[in-house]
């Protein structure tokens, strides 16, 4: 128990002395003390490793959002390149349709000079002019042939016949491409080009030089090959989306900056990762906090701690600051220790109580053999000499003395087994403890004590020792039953279970009040409680007390067999 005690004194103080003695030997156990500090252990292991998942967690976020952007503005160039590649498409094959109407009124007779009086309308949809060619070739207006020079903006309508081929020239404004083009204009930095089926630039919206390189830098080869998509350059950081305008196999190109689409406030949120450095600054002036009324309180309450072996309780009880979980924790140390040092003095007393009762029980063994046996086995000594000295003048009466010496040895036999009874029953040892049981039942029973006993489940031979304990917790038990309660009535059950026996001792006594711990009733010299719940917990067991006052008592004892 004394290992115990310094075991548990050793877990309070926190092994102060054994590091006081081992900082004396090894060199490095001040850098152990250093890493074992508490604000040390927050800075490597939550202010480091915050800072490291925040700093990733940002990069990461502002990489997988401007990737999910970059997504969703190239999916929404490339739905509006489409649209307005279907409108131009549109818009040119309104103009084929009104090229096949004028070649239906040339085939009535019409010139195309009468035409142009007669259906103004439909000459002015090829502002750029008209024409034949063939045998009855004819320009509107005169100067129409102007009109295939290689002009960008101009597109050639052609109408084939027999003898005769039609063309209209008709310009990129008369067709709407540049209300198209600035539909698509969702800021100043967006371009859209338009490439023919040649692979020539024909037309951009920033008004710059129709210089085919630029289309190389566009990847335009990718829109003659009649699919829509979208692509990102990564130089110069640009989104590129394309389409094909059906039925003339050009192309329309949609260019724009990466930087005009993101705003300001994106911008801005790339610059998270400086979050880092005031999280850093609030986590240090927490640390510093901590240190001040957590870690320093916590110093001064090991040093205090310290001191509670050698009894000085006077210490720890003065104020050490802090939170108020610390306090707590000081005046839990306070009771623990107080505790500590009660139940120091109750096991003085009790181990002093088994050394009274182990001197009574020698004492008492000791008298019993004086007055008992001895002076028994003087009396027949003293009886054989008289008989030795009458053996031959009265054989008569040497018998009957003789038959004086063999009552005197029966009783003096009798008297030796009661004592050897007392100390350990001969029934436990050679029939078990059912019988043995039996027997110390039936040896308390009666007039005024009616005894009963109960037994339950398949009984069998169990370890000796815990035979021995179960047999001394009974009678015990009945001891303190008939003894202090004074009961009337008492009930000894003991029940068989798989891997477990169970031991029941009930009467109908004065009862008492459980105290919380069995060793406050050493302070008002009651033991046998003490005894029993000693040997239950040697028996790895467990002990539960029913009672209260004028309500009888129960004793349960459950211990495991294997």
């Amino acid at each position: 128990m004394s290992l115990n005690l310094r075991a548990v004194w050793h877990t309070i103080t926190g092994g102060r002395s054994q590091r006081a003695k081992l900082s004396t030997v090894a060199p490095h156990s001040e850098l152990h003390q250093w890493w074992s500090m508490l604000s040390v252990q927050l800075i490597l292991f939550f202010v480091i490793p915050l800072a490291i998942v925040l700093s990733v967690g940002a990069f990461l976020s502002i990489t997988w959002h401007e990737s999910a952007m970059q997504d969703l503005v190239r999916a929404r160039d490339e739905r509006a390149i489409q649209l307005a590649a279907d409108d131009l498409a549109t818009r040119i094959e309104q103009h084929r349709m009104g090229l096949a109407l004028i070649q239906q009124h040339l085939d009535s007779g019409l010139t195309l000079a009468r035409l142009a009086a007669d259906e103004p309308y439909l000459v002015e949809m090829f502002d750029r002019g008209l024409f034949l060619r063939g045998e009855q070739a004819s320009n509107w207006p005169p100067d129409a042939l102007a009109c295939t020079t290689d002009r960008p903006d101009v597109i050639l309508l052609t109408h084939v016949q027999a003898d005769f081929e039609l063309v209209g020239c008709v310009s990129l404004t008369m067709l709407g491409f540049p209300q198209i083009a600035d539909q698509l204009h969702s800021n100043h930095a967006v371009v859209i080009y338009l490439v023919d089926d040649q692979g020539r630039l024909r037309f951009r919206t920033d008004g710059g030089t129709l210089d085919e390189s630029i289309l190389d830098r566009l990847n335009a080869s990718a829109v003659l090959q009649g699919k829509p998509g979208s692509t990102e350059i990564k130089q110069g950081g640009m989104t590129v989306a394309y389409s094909p305008v059906s039925g003339m196999g050009w192309g329309m190109i949609m260019a724009e900056p990466w930087h005009e689409i993101t705003n300001s406030r994106l911008r801005l949120s790339q610059f998270a990762p400086l979050m880092v450095l005031p999280i850093t600054l609030l986590s240090v002036l927490i640390l510093g906090f901590g240190a001040v009324r957590i870690v320093r309180p916590l110093q001064r309450l090991r040093q205090q701690a310290a001191l509670l072996p050698t009894g000085n309780l006077e210490q720890l009880q003065g104020p050490i600051g802090g939170i108020r979980e610390i306090s707590d924790l000081r005046e839990t140390l306070v009771k623990m220790a107080t505790q500590l040092r009660d139940a120091q003095a109750t096991l003085r007393d009790y181990i002093g109580a088994i050394t009274r009762a182990q001197e009574d029980e020698r004492f008492r063994l000791a008298r019993d053999l004086h007055d008992d046996t001895v002076q028994a086995l003087i009396a027949l000594n003293q009886r054989v000499q008289m008989v030795q000295r009458t053996v031959k003048r009265d054989p008569d009466k040497a018998e009957d003395r003789l038959h004086e010496l063999r009552s005197m040895v029966d009783r003096v036999i009798v008297d030796v087994r009661h004592m050897i009874q007392a100390m350990r029953p001969t029934y436990l040892a050679d029939l078990g403890l059912v019988p043995a049981l039996r027997a110390l039942i039936q040896g308390e029973q009666a007039e005024s004590l009616q005894t009963r006993f109960e037994l339950q489940g398949e009984p069998h031979r169990l370890a000796d020792e815990l035979e021995l304990t179960l047999y001394r917790i009974a009678q015990e038990a009945m001891s303190n039953a008939i003894k202090h309660a004074h009961a009337s009535r008492l009930t000894l059950k003991l029940i068989f279970v798989p891997d477990q026996v169970c031991l029941s001792v009930e009467d109908n006594g004065s009862g008492f009040q459980v105290p919380e711990n069995l060793l406050s009733l050493v302070n008002s010299g009651n033991y046998g409680l003490v005894g029993i719940s000693e040997r239950v917990q040697l028996a790895n067991g467990t002990l539960n007390i029913v009672s209260g006052n004028q309500c009888g008592t129960t004793l349960t004892i459950r211990v495991p067999t294997s």
